[in-house]
């Protein structure tokens, strides 16, 4: 598989995080250490050539069309590629999508909608001079110039989340929705409202992926067999409890075992490094001027 990262341009920051173009043959995560799709993350998806499907745990899988909103994902899954694939993902943060399309994230189901059908003409359009762009470094420029013209047509306000967010990253996920509508002086049932709609996750499943996300690219920066060391660093006050969010979360070569046969704390490091692994691939970032 080939996979290439480019650098956004710095009016989009921060809801568009890089841009990835990706060529593969009959690709399949079962058998290939690297996800295309990382875990409670918004993506923008097209399609260029071959068929590219999804499959979330314990859901039907689902083919992508030519253009797509994508996620965010809230357990583990899988990508399967068909034929030769191309295609172009913008990665987004947590209330990317809302920002730029203007997209209430609760309306997104089974986890993808359309763009074409969103927006008909602009993005098929952007479809149609991604596939005949001759250069990476052009189809850059159709990706920036597309996305700064949609976000100054969706002004939509945030309502706080992206203050919600920083919140929850300063507390390592180790959040109480009573308590953070303290903070913001408002309800629970407003917090929670709310914060769903711009990202389409509750507060809850967000502070749990944060957490997970982050100790696992700690892993993957230390290399360090010492794994229980880094939980107390990174916001898990227990091991079970990372161990939980590991086989919810983690790559589908680490099948949930039988609750029998799991003890509450018992994980191999090779395996957290094998999905530490997976979750962030080496990958090179070109920036254009």
């Amino acid at each position: 598989m080939k996979h290439q990262s480019y650098s956004a341009d710095a009016s989009l920051h921060p809801y568009v995080l890089h841009y990835s173009f990706v060529e593969m043959n009959e690709y399949d995560e079962f058998s290939h250490d690297h996800k295309l799709f990382a875990l409670g993350q918004q993506f923008l998806v097209f399609v260029l050539s071959g068929t590219l499907a999804c499959q979330p745990q314990h859901h039907a899988p689902f083919e992508l069309p030519k253009a797509s909103v994508v996620g965010p994902f809230s357990s583990r899954h899988t990508t399967h590629a068909t034929g030769k694939v191309r295609a172009v993902i913008v990665h987004l943060n947590t209330y990317g999508s809302y920002r730029l399309l203007g997209l209430s994230m609760d309306t997104v189901v089974n986890y993808y909608r359309d763009l074409q059908v969103i927006e008909p003409i602009t993005w098929q359009q952007t479809w149609q001079r991604l596939a005949f762009c001759t250069t990476d470094e052009k189809a850059v420029h159709i990706l920036n110039d597309t996305l700064k013209h949609t976000m100054s047509l969706h002004l939509k306000s945030l309502k706080k989340v992206d203050e919600m967010v920083e919140y929850i990253g300063a507390l390592k996920g180790n959040i109480d929705v009573i308590t953070m509508a303290k903070h913001f002086k408002t309800s629970r049932h407003t917090i929670e409202r709310q914060f769903l709609e711009v990202t389409g996750l509750t507060p809850h499943m967000y502070s749990r992926i944060f957490r997970f996300n982050n100790t696992m690219l700690q892993f993957h920066q230390l290399h360090t067999p010492a794994w229980r060391n880094v939980l107390q660093v990174c916001g898990y006050p227990n091991a079970a409890l990372f161990v939980k969010d590991f086989y919810y979360f983690g790559a589908n070569h680490a099948k949930t075992p039988a609750k029998k046969s799991l003890p509450s704390t018992q994980i191999s490091s090779r395996k957290i490094h094998k999905l530490a692994q997976a979750m962030y691939p080496p990958v090179s970032q070109v920036v254009f001027g």
